[in-house]
C-alpha cells in the first residue's frame, strides 16, 4: 500500500510500482513403507470364526499399519533405522525450522500456552479463531490438573478455572467421556500418538517431556502417493498365507512462520501441590511431581 494522489496522472504514469506476487511450491518426497503378516491353515482351521478369521486380523493390521503411519509422520526423524528413519515427521520439521520455545522443564499450564501465542507473528492471530494447540495426552492431562491445583487461597474448582482461561463450556472431542479443554480461548487437541518420553535437551534434564504445538491444522501436509495395496500369497511349503501391504507416504508443512513448537515441556510437570507418591500394580512405574517421585 501507498499513499494516492486525487487525479494525478503524473504519479501513476512516473512513480507507480505494481506489486508483484511471489509464488512458492512445497515439495514433498514420499517414502515406500511395507507391512507384512502370514497366517498359518491351521490357525484358519481351528478358529471359532472359521475362515472370518483371515478378513478379522486384516482389519487388526490395517488398523495397526494407521497407527504406524500416523507415528512416523509425527514423530518421524528421517535418520538412523527402524520406521521413524522413513523421513522426517512433524515434529523434526517444525523443531529444525518453525519458531522453538523452549519450556526449560516447567510443565504445561497457562504460562507455557501465553508464551507460545506471544511467539506466533501478530499477522497470523487475524485468524486467531483457526488456530490450534496439538498436544500429548498426558500433557493434556496435566494441563487439566494444573487448572485445579492447590495454591495459596486453596483449590479452584474446575469449571471456574477453565472458564477464566476460555470463556466458554468445553466441546466433546468425540471420544467418550473426553472434553477438548481450551487455552486462552484456542482449543487443545488431545493427539495421542505425539512422544511424550523424550530426554530434555536443557540443563540438568530428567524424567520425560513432550511437546506443544501452535498452528493451523491446515499447515500439516501429508502425501499419499500409493493408496493401501494389500497382497495375498499362499505358500505351499509353508502351508500359510503370506500379506504384503504397501503405501508411499510423506509429510511436508505449508508455512513454518506459522508454526510454534515449545519443546522440554515436563510430562507430570505442575504448579506447586502435585508432589506426591502413590503405587501401581500390575503396570510400568510413572514418574510425576515436581521432585520426580515414582508412583
Amino acid at each position: 500500500m501507498t499513499v494516492a494522489q486525487e487525479d494525478n496522472p503524473r504519479d501513476y504514469v512516473q512513480g507507480y510500482t505494481n506489486a508483484a506476487a511471489t509464488f512458492n511450491k512445497i515439495s514433498l518426497t514420499t517414502r515406500k513403507l511395507r507391512l507384512d503378516w502370514e497366517l498359518s491353515s491351521e490357525s484358519l482351521e481351528d478358529n471359532i470364526e472359521g475362515p472370518d478369521l483371515e478378513d478379522h486380523i486384516a482389519r487388526l493390521m490395517a488398523t495397526q499399519a494407521g497407527n504406524d503411519i500416523e507415528d512416523v509422520l509425527i514423530n518421524g526423524v528421517g535418520s538412523g533405522s527402524g520406521l521413524m528413519s522413513a523421513f522426517k515427521g512433524f515434529r523434526q520439521l517444525a523443531v529444525d525450522n518453525a519458531h522453538v520455545v523452549d519450556a526449560q522443564g516447567n510443565g504445561l499450564d497457562k504460562a507455557i500456552f501465553n508464551l507460545a501465542i506471544k511467539t506466533l507473528p501478530r499477522k497470523y492471530k487475524q485468524r486467531r479463531n483457526q488456530l490450534r494447540f496439538f498436544t500429548g495426552s498426558n500433557l493434556v492431562q496435566d494441563y487439566l490438573y494444573n487448572l485445579t491445583a492447590e495454591t495459596s487461597s486453596g483449590f479452584t474448582p474446575f469449571d471456574i478455572a477453565s472458564g477464566i482461561v476460555r470463556g466458554d463450556v468445553a466441546a466433546n472431542d468425540g471420544g467418550p467421556g473426553t472434553v477438548t479443554p481450551f487455552a486462552f480461548g484456542i482449543p487443545v487437541i488431545n493427539v495421542p500418538l505425539m512422544t511424550e518420553n523424550l530426554a530434555g535437551d536443557y540443563s540438568d534434564a530428567e524424567g520425560d517431556h513432550g511437546d506443544l504445538h501452535l498452528t493451523f491444522p491446515q499447515n500439516f501436509i501429508i502425501g499419499i502417493k500409493r493408496d493401501v495395496t494389500v497382497y495375498r500369497l499362499f505358500q505351499p511349503k509353508k502351508d500359510t498365507i503370506e500379506y504384503t501391504l504397501f503405501i508411499r507416504v510423506g509429510a511436508q508443512m505449508e508455512n513454518y512462520d506459522a508454526h510454534v513448537i515449545v519443546k522440554n515441556v515436563k510430562v507430570a510437570g505442575s504448579v506447586a501441590g502435585f508432589d506426591f507418591q502413590a503405587s501401581v500394580s500390575n503396570g510400568a512405574n510413572v514418574t510425576g511431581g515436581e521432585n520426580g517421585n515414582t508412583f
